[in-house]
C-alpha cells in the first residue's frame, strides 16, 4: 500500500491526468481512469468490463498497464452472476482448511452491500538495501500483530504463511483508496472491501534513498492466494453476487499521490485457487495440498492456470503440474564469464537498472530499450544433473513466422531463427500454428551467452507450464540478450491466453493490444538440451514435439522428485 516516491513529480502527473480526464472537479460525472460514475456508484461497463480495467497489471512505480486485463476464464465466468455456493457447504469447507467465519471477514449469514473486492499489498516490512528477500516463512515477514488496531487500514490482512487478521468485519464500511476518501466521499461507504496481502519490499537502486519499489517475485505465496480465494467467496456469498475484484493502483489511477500496489500479483494464481475452492465446496476431488498455517519456501512455484483443466494439451498436463510441485531444487545456473553472477541476478539487474551484465541496453528508433518497463521477472533459473534447465519468468508474445506479423510491428519478423529440415513444405516456423519458446541471443559485448551455458540449440524440446495448462514446445526463435520469457502465439493459446483480436480467426489478422498481451510472470519453462527431433518436418512437428517433450518431462520429474 506504499505511496510513490518523488511526490511532487507524481502529484503534478496526477494533476495533469485529472485535467485531461475531467476528474478534478465536483461537477465531473465519472472519476478515475476506470470511470467511477457518481450517480450509479459503480465503474463504467459490465462487471467483466469493469474487472478488465480494474485488474490491469501494476508495474514498478505504480505504472498501470494501458491494455485491458486478460481475465482467466474461471473468473470471467463468475462476474455479474449470482453466487451458487451454499453457506453450509462453505462453512464446512472453511473448517476443513483451518479457517472459520470469524477469520474470513465475519458471519456468512450477515448480508453486505459491497460491490468491489480490492487487492492491496502492505509494502512492508521494508528491507532497505538487503541483497535478497528472506524465505516466506521468516517470522519478521509474517507479523500480523503490527496491523492489529481499531483503525486498521483494511478489512482483512493475509500473511505469507496464510494466516489472517480481521481488521474490520466485511459489514463495516471502511475506505482505503483515494477514490473513496478524496473523490467520492460518503456515498462510497460500504461499496469496497479491502484485503491487505503482506509483502516485503526492498530499495530499488535506480530510485531515491527511501523508495520501496522492489517486491519479491513471485509477489505472493500459494497460501496467500488460497486464503484470498476463501475471503472472496465468503464476501460474495454475503453480497449475493460475485464481487468485482480490483487492484488498488488501478482504482486510484489518475488521482494525485496514488499507490503502486499490488506488485507482482498473478491473476491466474488467484483464479486457480478460486476454482479449487469451488470444486472442493461442491464435493469434487481436488488435487492440491492442504492449506498449512506455515510452510517452507518451495523450490518451484507453479503459476496457476487461466482454467482448471488443460485444453490444448489434454490429460498429459496433469502429471506434469503435479510433478513440478514435487520437484527438488536444482543448481542455480551461473553465467560463464560474468565473474560468478547467476543468470537470475543478471536479469534482476536489468529489471531494476536497465543494464545487463554491466552494459547499457541498445536503442530502437533513437530510444533506449528498457527492462524496467517490461521486466523479465525471473523467479529462478536452475540446472539439474541430467542437463535439464528449469526457469520461471514472464511469457511475452512472439508472432514470428505467422501471417499476422505484418500488422503487429517490431520486433516481430516474417522469419524465425529455427528452420525445418529438408523435405518440409515450409522453411520457417509459424508462430500461430506451432508452440515454441524464445531464448536470448549471446550478449557479445558482455561476453556471456545463456544458450551456451544451457547447452541448447535450435529445435530442442521444452514444456511451458502455467498452472493446469501446458504447451509442448521447441526452441524456435531467438531474441534480445536482455529479455527472457517469450513464447509463440500457439503456445499462448495452449496456455489459455489466445492472442487474436477476433476469436477463432485463422490466420489471425490482428493481435490483442496491437502486438499481443502476454502473461506477466510465473510461467515455468522446462528445457531439454540436445533433443531436437530428427528429422524436423513442418507436417509432423506438433505431434512429434508433443510426444517426445511429454515423455522427457515425465521422466525428468520422476527422477528429480523430492524424497
Amino acid at each position: 500500500m506504499k505511496q510513490i516516491t518523488d511526490r511532487k513529480v507524481w502529484r503534478m502527473v496526477g494533476w495533469v491526468f485529472s485535467l485531461l480526464a475531467g476528474i478534478g472537479t465536483a461537477q465531473a460525472q465519472t472519476v478515475g481512469a476506470c470511470r467511477f460514475d457518481r450517480s450509479t456508484l459503480q465503474f463504467t461497463g459490465t462487471p467483466v468490463q469493469q474487472a478488465q480495467c480494474l485488474l490491469r497489471p501494476v508495474a514498478r512505480w505504480g505504472k498501470v498497464a494501458a491494455a485491458p486485463a486478460v481475465l482467466p476464464p474461471v473468473l470471467e465466468a463468475l462476474l455479474g452472476q449470482a453466487v451458487g455456493i451454499e453457506r453450509s457447504k462453505l462453512r464446512t469447507y472453511l473448517g476443513a482448511t483451518g479457517a472459520d467465519e470469524s477469520s474470513t471477514g465475519g458471519g456468512l449469514d450477515s448480508p453486505i452491500g459491497a460491490r468491489y473486492f480490492v487487492f492491496h499489498d502492505t509494502s512492508a516490512p521494508w528491507l532497505g538495501d538487503a541483497p535478497d528477500f528472506p524465505a516466506d516463512d521468516t517470522p519478521s515477514l509474517n507479523d500480523l500483530a503490527t496491523y492489529k488496531r481499531p483503525d486498521a487500514v483494511a478489512h482483512v490482512f493475509i500473511s505469507r504463511t496464510g494466516q489472517t487478521l480481521v481488521g474490520h468485519d466485511f459489514n463495516v464500511p471502511w475506505r482505503a483508496t483515494k477514490l473513496e476518501s478524496q473523490a467520492i466521499g460518503a456515498p462510497a461507504r460500504g461499496l469496497f472491501l479491502h484485503i491487505e496481502l503482506l509483502q516485503p519490499r526492498r530499495r530499488d537502486p535506480a530510485g531515491g534513498p527511501k523508495n520501496d519499489a522492489l517486491a519479491p517475485m513471485p509477489g505472493f505465496t500459494a497460501m496467500q492466494y488460497e486464503r484470498l480465494a476463501q475471503l472472496y467467496a465468503a464476501a460474495s456469498v454475503r453480497a449475493g453476487r460475485w464481487l468485482v475484484p480490483a487492484f488498488h493502483a488501478a482504482i486510484d489511477e489518475g488521482l494525485a499521490d496514488a499507490h503502486d500496489d499490488p506488485q507482482n500479483f498473478v491473476l491466474a494464481d488467484f483464479a486457480a485457487a478460486l476454482d479449487r475452492l469451488q470444486q472442493a465446496v461442491a464435493g469434487a476431488p481436488v488435487a492440491s495440498a492442504p492449506l498449512a498455517a506455515s510452510a517452507p519456501a518451495v523450490s518451484v512455484e507453479v503459476s496457476a492456470s487461466a482454467s482448471p483443466s488443460p485444453v490444448a494439451t489434454g490429460d498429459a498436463c496433469a502429471p506434469i503440474v503435479a510433478g513440478l510441485r514435487r520437484l527438488a531444487a536444482g543448481t542455480e545456473l551461473v553465467a560463464s564469464g560474468s565473474g560468478g553472477k547467476t543468470w537470475k541476478a543478471l536479469y534482476d539487474e536489468c529489471d531494476s537498472s536497465d543494464r545487463f551484465a554491466g552494459q547499457a541496453l541498445p536503442s530502437h528508433s533513437g530510444k533506449p530499450l528498457r527492462c524496467s518497463t517490461d521486466p523479465n521477472r525471473v523467479g529462478f533459473l536452475s540446472r539439474y544433473a541430467d542437463g535439464t534447465v528449469v526457469y520461471q519468468a514472464k511469457a511475452s508474445v512472439d508472432a514470428d513466422g505467422s501471417p499476422v506479423v505484418g500488422g503487429s510491428g517490431w520486433p516481430n519478423d516474417v522469419q524465425t531463427w529455427l528452420t525445418y529440415d529438408k523435405g518440409s513444405k515450409d522453411t520457417f516456423v509459424n508462430a500461430e500454428e506451432v508452440p515454441f519458446i524464445v531464448l536470448p541471443l549471446p550478449a557479445k559485448e558482455a561476453g556471456v551467452s545463456l544458450m551456451k551455458d544451457m547447452g541448447v540449440g535450435k529445435g530442442d524440446l521444452a514444456v511451458v507450464v502455467s498452472g493446469g495448462r501446458c504447451s509442448f514446445a521447441l526452441l524456435g526463435d531467438a531474441g534480445p540478450w536482455f529479455r527472457l520469457g517469450e513464447i509463440s502465439l500457439r503456445a499462448h493459446e495452449d496456455l489459455g491466453n489466445p492472442q487474436c483480436r477476433t476469436p477463432g480467426e485463422r490466420p489471425c489478422k490482428r493481435l490483442k493490444g496491437g502486438s499481443g498481451i502476454g502473461i506477466s510472470q510465473g510461467v515455468t519453462y522446462i528445457v531439454f538440451p540436445g533433443t531436437r527431433p530428427k528429422p524436423l518436418l513442418s507436417d509432423t512437428v506438433n505431434q512429434v514435439v508433443r510426444e517426445k517433450a511429454n515423455a522427457l518431462a515425465q521422466r525428468f520429474l520422476e527422477a528429480n522428485a523430492k524424497p
